[in-house]
Parts: structure tokens; C-alpha cells; sequence
């Protein structure tokens, strides 16, 4: 693959090409994440603008933190997603309802077809 050829450069000890990134090399293994990435990096050995940060809680929460500032957490328990941004957080829930919450202080539901909703359906 382009990434393992283009960490070739960077880690001089490993030898074989074919071999897959090792998992724990996250500078490699964050170039493969995402297509194209690992061109980006042949220059310089920093992972891409776009490559998030994952940390995993004792209870299984997920957090991705992206270098631009958003972060999405995935709380398998709940089965509940949350994606914050500068514009908006929006929560996904398990049932298919997601809510955002906008800088500006607006409020809007949605359902599992897509419908707005002003209030959460669930209790309407």
C-alpha cells in the first residue's frame, strides 16, 4: 500500500513492504486512515490536519478529537453519539432521534425519516 511504502522512508528498521503498518506505530497507522493521506506525509513525518485523536474510557466511551477543534464522542452503552462543532452539537440517539443544539442557542430535533421537530418527538 502507498502508506507502508511512504513509512518506509520514515522507519528505516522495518523491512518487508508487503507488511501491513504494526498497530502500534500511530504515526504510521494514523497516515491510514483516511485515503490519500499517506502522500502527505512523506515530507514530514506529522499526521494529517483532519487525523483524530481517539481515547477510550475505562467504560468503553469513545472521543475522536480532531486538530480543527471538533470532537465526537460514542458512548456504546447508550448507544448514544454526540458531534460537537463550532456551529452546533449534535447528539444522535440509538433510536434514530438526533438533536442540535446551535452556537446561536436554536434548537432542532429530528427524527429517524429526517422531520423537524421543535420539541423531541419522543415526548411530544
Amino acid at each position: 500500500t502507498k502508506s507502508s511504502s511512504s513509512s518506509q522512508n520514515q522507519q528505516p528498521q522495518q523491512q518487508q513492504q508487503s507488511q501491513p503498518v504494526a498497530k502500534n506505530d500511530t504515526t504510521s497507522s494514523s497516515t491510514r486512515s483516511s485515503s490519500g493521506a499517506a502522500a502527505a506525509t512523506t515530507s514530514s513525518p506529522a499526521a494529517p490536519v483532519q487525523d483524530p485523536v481517539l481515547t477510550i474510557s475505562e467504560d468503553g466511551v469513545q472521543t475522536f478529537t480532531y486538530r480543527d477543534g471538533r470532537k465526537t464522542v460514542v458512548d456504546p452503552n447508550t448507544q448514544v453519539t454526540i458531534f460537537y462543532t463550532a456551529e452546533h452539537t449534535a447528539t444522535s440517539y440509538g433510536d434514530g432521534t438526533t438533536h442540535f443544539l446551535f452556537a446561536n442557542g436554536a434548537e432542532v430535533w429530528t427524527d429517524k425519516s429526517g422531520q423537524s421537530f421543535a420539541k423531541d418527538p419522543r415526548h411530544a
